[in-house]
């Protein structure tokens, strides 16, 4: 499993309790994220950089079942900008998971309800078979912090970007 925006470490917790003791958890963040657990690697940087991409999956060691990203831009407060830096964001997300989950694969994403809302679940819905939105309990009362949950990933459209460029 590869966990996308790991730090402080609670997904990257219930994904090793998930796996097992045999199972691998690698995450990413700009963050350090202290060691969770044996079958857990947290690296440091940033996801737009190639070799901190390339490195996620190196370690992962193949491909997963799942991709979870807990990303979110730093707000700026100005709603054009950071709706155009959460967009950024899942599409680094869903060009990583779209490399590296296993047919049948499944993306758990953050979404924050923006102008580009439609536009980046339809993407999402390119390259999976079911494609939800949903919030938390946990979320905040009129928080605009949604999830996307999208199952069943098609292999025909896995793209061989690692750099977190858009997926085509």
């Amino acid at each position: 499993m590869l966990d996308l925006g790991c730090a402080p470490g609670g997904w990257l917790k219930i994904l090793s309790d998930a796996v097992g003791a045999q199972g691998r958890v690698v995450g990413i963040d700009l963050a350090a994220c202290g060691s969770i657990a044996p079958n857990v690697i947290a690296i440091g940087g940033d996801l737009r950089d190639p070799a901190v991409a390339g490195a996620a999956l190196e370690r992962l060691g193949g491909s997963a079942a799942l991709v979870t990203s807990d990303l979110a831009p730093k707000l700026t407060g100005i709603r054009a900008r950071d709706e155009a830096a959460m967009a950024e964001l899942l599409n680094i997300s869903l060009a990583i998971a779209a490399r590296i989950l296993q047919p049948g694969g499944a993306l758990i994403a953050k979404i924050f309800m923006s102008s580009e809302f439609k536009a980046i679940v339809a993407n999402f819905e390119r390259y999976f078979n079911h494609v939800e939105v949903t919030r938390t309990e946990a979320s905040r009362p009129g928080s605009a912090e949604l999830y996307i949950i999208a199952r069943d990933f098609h292999s025909s459209r896995r793209s061989q970007d690692t750099t977190g460029g858009e997926v085509s």
